[in-house]
């Protein structure tokens, strides 16, 4: 078990392309062995959770962005500047909340500029 420890850290060193596939071969012949390990289910648990939040946060910016681009598509430039930022699953959701329940472009217009402002004070 400890050289496949040596051939995982060696990837962090190796950038030929024959140093690659040699690793590559290594990682191979060892794969089954890796992947029944506790320290790749973790990464690979890790991995899977950082790629689920990634998917919903993209969700919920495009489900925003749609819902703008269907009725009031002069803001959805102005939403896309102020939400790009914004990285916690939990505030897009808020921030998507609040879009829908705003009844005029000029509520929702003067919403979006709030986040701007509500960024610059924390």
């Amino acid at each position: 078990m400890a050289k496949i420890w040596d051939d995982n850290f060696a990837a962090l060193v190796f950038d030929k392309p024959s140093e690659q596939q040699w690793l590559i071969e290594r990682f191979e012949m060892y794969k089954k062995d890796l992947e029944e390990s506790w320290a790749y289910q973790r990464i690979l648990k890790e991995g899977l959770e950082k790629g689920l939040e990634k998917g919903q946060r993209e969700a919920l910016r495009e489900t925003l962005i749609s819902f703008l681009h269907a009725r009031y598509p002069m803001l959805v430039e102005l939403a896309q500047e102020q939400i790009i930022g914004i990285a916690e699953i939990k505030r897009l959701q808020e921030i998507l909340n609040t879009v829908f329940s705003l009844q005029t472009a000029g509520e929702i217009e003067e919403y979006l500029l709030s986040l701007h402002d509500d960024a610059t004070k924390n």
